[in-house]
């Protein structure tokens, strides 16, 4: 994989990973903030407000008939946690100028500035209000529309539980939301505008240095940025476990238990490969101790499995049960988990799991998207961001790595979503 860095100026720089493989592009661009109630509601929603229209294309109707005339393209908003930090951006798909001879890349990058610093205002330049009241309505629907998909609902409060006091732990309420004025909204967006840094990440044919010259071109210096704004990452320290139960009217119960995993975050040292192969035996396949024993051997479960959350240093294991399984769940996964701390594993679960992950990162060179979510996180985090050096020091983890790794998993805490009964919410 051909990855090149490039600076486009103090507040700027590209990764772009040149290829000739897909009739599709993506160029995305994306900032790092701080996570927390003072600023996060409003970090969530201006960029939501930002699509809503530009000069020159002041309706969201006008938007995307601009963006039909560069072949259908699109560009999206996203918004995600990153460690203790948050990040925004925007990311466009759109066919390659080789395939129709036309300069949509230039197109691209014309209209993700405009998003970025044009936003359409009204008469008091700021954000006009009924746009951004329609934003507001909709990140509140989403907010209120995550307690129809039960597992991420009780995944969350896990994560509020096992991340109290914490950046990460926290999540943006209904009421911060709708407390937003349309005057603090502009105020907070001009103050990143001004003063944050951005990353650009390109996957397409076009050589790095003429992506660069068009991001330059369109992407002034922010005057108030201080230079590259590295995410925080601190990882969550062990401590006596946290209960937790509620209950509500599903036809399925959750249990989501959050073990802190060493102090280990996202990085290149052995430990951390051991970490990723232990996960995978736990609970990240269908050969894997949870799915073997909880689900297929005990009947215990509809589903189950392990992920581990890198940046936090956090092993999350998630299962849908019935209210009355609950201990019989809760003890087999404990006694899974002393299997993998005491080396009982056997060839089969780690040769299934090494094929599980050398097959995923073999698989990423297959799509633009696949190659910017691989490769951009771990370009923010100043990693190695090739595929084949991953799966290098995978297969080099040893059964003696993955005990010691596996030894250092501790329960820190427990969510129990107990099911009522009926079908007033979905579940998923």
């Amino acid at each position: 994989m051909d990855l090149q860095e490039i600076k486009i100026s103090h507040s700027a720089r590209l990764w772009a990973v040149r290829t000739r493989k897909f009739k599709k592009n993506v160029l995305s661009m994306t900032a790092i903030l701080p996570l927390g109630p003072e600023t996060t509601p409003l970090d969530l929603l201006f960029p939501r407000v930002l699509m809503r229209g530009i000069d020159g294309y002041p309706e969201n109707a006008d938007l995307k008939k601009r963006l039909e005339t560069l072949y259908d393209t699109r560009i999206r908003e996203g918004c995600s946690y990153f460690g203790d930090s948050l990040k925004i951006g925007f990311t466009a798909d759109f066919l390659d100028d080789r395939v129709v001879e036309s300069p949509i890349l230039r197109g691209v990058v014309d209209l993700l500035a405009g998003i970025w610093q044009r936003p359409a205002l009204d008469s008091n330049r700021i954000l006009r209000e009924n746009e951004v009241n329609l934003a507001k309505r909709a990140l509140c629907d989403s907010i209120r529309a995550e307690i129809n998909n039960t597992a991420v609902y009780a995944a969350n409060r896990c994560r509020e539980i096992i991340c109290a006091g914490e950046p990460y732990g926290y999540s943006v309420t209904e009421d911060e939301v709708e407390a937003i004025t349309a005057a603090a909204l502009t105020e907070r967006y001009r103050q990143v505008r001004n003063s944050a840094f951005l990353t650009f990440f390109y996957v397409g044919s076009k050589p790095a240095g003429e992506v660069a010259e068009l991001l330059a071109s369109a992407f002034p210096p922010a005057p108030d940025c201080p230079g590259v704004q590295p995410p925080v990452l601190a990882p969550t320290p062990a401590a006596a476990p946290v209960y937790k139960e509620v209950s509500m009217p599903v036809s399925q119960a959750k249990l989501v238990m959050g073990f802190t995993a060493g102090g280990m975050v996202f990085s290149d040292i052995p430990d951390y490969y051991a970490m990723c192969l232990a996960t995978e035996i736990f609970g990240g396949t269908t050969s894997s101790k949870l799915f073997v024993n909880l689900r297929e051997r005990l009947s215990l479960c509809y589903y189950c499995g392990a992920y581990y959350e890198n940046l936090k240093g956090i092993i999350y294991v998630s299962s849908g049960i019935d209210t009355q399984s609950k201990e019989a769940a809760r003890a087999e996964v404990l006694a899974q988990l002393d299997e993998l701390r005491a080396g009982r594993i056997t060839p089969a679960e780690l040769d299934a799991a090494l094929l599980s992950m050398t097959n995923t990162f073999r698989q990423i060179e297959d799509s633009p998207y696949s190659i910017l979510s691989f490769c951009s996180g771990r370009a923010l985090l100043g990693l190695d961001c090739s595929p084949e050096n991953f799966i290098k020091k995978i297969k080099r983890v040893t059964l003696e790595d993955i005990k010691k790794a596996a030894g250092k998993i501790t329960l820190k805490s427990e969510f129990f979503l107990a099911a009522q009964g009926g079908e007033a919410v979905r579940d998923d």
